[in-house]
């Protein structure tokens, strides 16, 4: 009995050391850690953050004689005596600074902690720390990043802090209207569609402009409207021969009598159009074949930076309606239009049917007159070609454009003004030049018409 009571005293002396030498190594190896840990916070908020790799470590503001962990352990029952007999004596009592500290391998009673999360050995500090793959990339790394040209998408184009689109340096697209019609065999058609500029780019500058079409066309129109909408139930191609179109109709922006025309302005000078104005678009086909033509009608407008535009453009549309040509006769029409301010011609050219033989025009402006003589001078009345003018030559305001049109019928029928080109006759300069005047003088409204034999 007394062996027994003695041998159980000397396993519990025996536990007691090897409790208090567990408690010995166990505490500074605890301390150790959270000095590497703190440490690493510390290099951490030097870059920035109060983070290191492993996670977030919150610094205590008050001194402790004991962490967390040891408040913990002080406080729990004591191992088992035999198991902790197991415990390696021999373990040093700390680890080098930059390495985690180890947890003890011996069981314990106390609740299971998860053990800290090892931090990773700290690198010298990077000038900027390198994304996560999940993190998002800064944006100035897009411009340096190849890409695959076969799967590169387009940049967007740049958006300032109103939100309006910012044109791109290479510059603006281009505008295009195209219509496609169908003429059938020995017939004429006038075909409109409406076309609507974009609206989210602001004010459109246009400094040139081409058109494209099928052979067998008269003429191809682009007309200026009231309109910012399409009317509903027109979006597309529509037969315009009853004249609707001119409801909306305020005045030309563009006439070309040629499968393929160019009309080009100086630099500084382009007709403006607002955003989601709406332009009418008409063409004008004969088609004498014994089957029926199916025409493809094209016009692209060439667009600038509207800031880079000093003057905006105008157009005349001068059409004289008086026209009446009996039967084997010869006959002349003649209009006046006032100028109504100093402006620069810039391209004249006329529009007259089948019976039209001669086209002329005029200024009484003495000074333009001297430097330019007679304004234009066509024969052709089927592809006339324009007359480009210098700059720097005004028609002054107050001066007058005077044009004829002379007509030869040999017919036993009698012309009169009108949209067939094979029925009816017209006369008519078109024009572009800069700054721009009234709607009303450029349709030449308050003009005075004559006629006369010849």
């Amino acid at each position: 009995m007394f062996s027994k009571r003695v041998l159980f005293l000397l396993l519990v002396t025996v536990s007691s050391i090897a409790c208090d030498d567990g408690g010995h190594n166990s505490k500074p190896k605890r301390q150790t850690a959270t000095q590497t840990r703190q440490a690493k916070s510390t290099d951490a908020d030097g870059e920035g953050g109060g983070s290191s790799d492993a996670g977030e470590v919150k610094h205590n503001t008050q001194p402790s004689d004991k962490s967390e962990p040891e408040a913990k352990e002080a406080d729990s029952p004591k191992p088992d005596p035999e198991a902790k007999s197991d415990a390696k004596a021999d373990e040093p009592e700390s680890k080098p600074a930059d390495m985690p500290a180890m947890h003890s391998d011996a069981p314990s009673k106390e609740p299971e902690t998860k053990p800290e999360p090892k931090p990773e050995p700290k690198a010298d500090p990077e000038p900027e720390p390198k994304p996560e793959p999940n993190d998002p990339e800064p944006a100035d790394d897009n411009t340096d990043k190849p890409q695959d040209a076969g799967s590169m998408e387009p940049e967007p184009e740049p958006v300032s802090d109103a939100g309006m689109m910012i044109p791109p340096v290479k510059g603006l697209p281009d505008v295009k209207f195209s219509m496609e019609v169908v003429v059938p065999a020995g017939g004429e058609v006038l075909k409109c569609l409406y076309g609507r500029f974009p609206s989210n780019r602001g004010v459109v500058a246009v400094p040139s402009a081409e058109s494209h079409y099928t052979p067998g066309s008269h003429h191809l129109l682009a007309y200026r409207s009231d309109l910012d909408e399409i009317p509903f139930g027109q979006e597309g191609v529509w037969d315009c021969s009853d004249g609707s179109w001119l409801l909306h109709a305020r005045g030309s922006y563009y006439e070309a009598q040629q499968p393929d025309a160019h009309r080009e302005l100086p630099a500084g000078v382009a007709h403006e159009f607002d955003p989601g104005e709406v332009i009418i678009l008409q063409a004008h086909y004969l088609n004498s074949k014994s089957t029926a033509l199916t025409a493809k009608v094209e016009l692209t407008l060439h667009t600038v930076d509207p800031d880079t535009v000093e003057h905006e453009a105008g157009s005349i549309i001068f059409s004289d309606s008086n026209i009446v040509v009996g039967p084997h006769s010869r006959a002349r029409v003649t209009m006046t239009c006032p100028i109504t301010r100093d402006i620069n011609p810039a391209l004249l050219w006329s529009h007259m049917h089948s019976r039209g033989v001669h086209f002329e025009a005029t200024t009484d402006d003495e000074s333009a007159a001297e430097a330019l003589g007679k304004l234009y001078v066509s024969n052709d009345w089927s592809e006339p070609e324009p007359r480009e003018f210098p700059e720097g030559v005004l028609l002054h305001a107050g001066s007058h454009i005077t044009f004829t049109c002379d007509y030869e019928n040999d017919t036993n029928d009698t012309f009169i003004y009108g949209q067939s080109a094979e029925d009816n006759e017209m006369c008519i300069l078109h024009g572009m030049y800069w700054p721009r005047m009234s709607g009303s003088a450029e349709t030449c409204i308050g003009g005075v018409t004559s006629r006369s034999p010849l």
